[in-house]
């Protein structure tokens, strides 16, 4: 198990839940806080995002189809077709454990934007340092090029909600539960690659990352700073001739 699956196995107390929300211009839908991390993902249109309880200084942030908006502490946001639209409702009954993926439609007769909320049920009462490094709201922005796991789950998430068959209530439970890898690494991805610090660094090091992966693997193993040298970088190689 690499480094990055066990971090979330480790915080993980159920399975996601998620509600496939459907707004027409002009609407405004209040997303409560949940236990966990939240997540919102445009599949079609455009619409804003406009934080609560001052995560992210409460700025709007614009989204398009295919970004993506991770929050690391579950933190309550409002979602609209603009910052200046009242919300009209709060979503209080979106994540029903019952259902595989519910659906909440809201606003007029304008511009239609579908989206997918939900949330992650991971214990913030331990996060792993890697879910604190991160900022407490993760915009993933498509665009050509970027994040390419990434968009390819969005779009066979959007496939199967568009256009449900045979399967799908498997299916989109697995895209959803894979995406908070994806959205992870996705971030990491756009982290600097040099003189970097925290486990993003760590995880991008010819020599720290191998390491952290040996611990993960085998906390109980009595490791030496020799040991876990020996699962770094290689050294250079031996003269023709010399023993390895």
């Amino acid at each position: 198990m690499d480094i990055l699956t066990e971090a979330l196995s480790s915080m993980r107390t159920g399975q996601p839940t998620s509600v496939r929300t459907e707004g027409r211009a002009p609407w405004g839908l209040r997303i409560p806080p949940v236990s966990g991390a939240g997540f919102h993902i445009v599949l079609s249109g455009t619409c804003w995002l406009v934080p609560l309880d001052g995560a992210s200084g409460g700025r709007p942030i614009p989204l398009g189809p295919g970004d993506v908006v991770f929050l690391r502490g579950g933190a309550g946001c409002v979602l609209a077709d603009h910052p200046s639209t009242p919300y009209a409702r709060e979503q209080t009954d979106q994540y029903r454990d019952s259902l595989p993926i519910g659906t909440v439609t809201v606003g007029g007769d304008g511009p239609r934007t579908s989206l997918l909320c939900g949330h992650y049920r991971l214990d913030q009462s331990r996060p792993h340092p890697l879910l604190r490094q991160l900022p407490d709201i993760v915009h993933l922005p498509a665009g050509p090029g970027r994040h390419v796991e990434l968009g390819a789950a969005v779009r066979l998430l959007a496939a199967e909600l568009e256009t449900p068959r045979i399967g799908s209530t498997g299916i989109v439970p697995a895209l959803i539960d894979s995406l908070l890898l994806y959205i992870l690494r996705a971030w990491l991805d756009d982290q600097p690659r040099t003189g970097g610090a925290g486990w993003a660094a760590a995880f991008e090091d010819p020599a720290v990352a191998p390491a952290l992966n040996a611990i993960h693997e085998d906390p109980a193993h009595p490791w030496t700073v020799e040991a876990l040298a020996g699962r770094g970088c290689p050294g250079p190689p031996s003269p023709a001739g010399s023993p390895p």
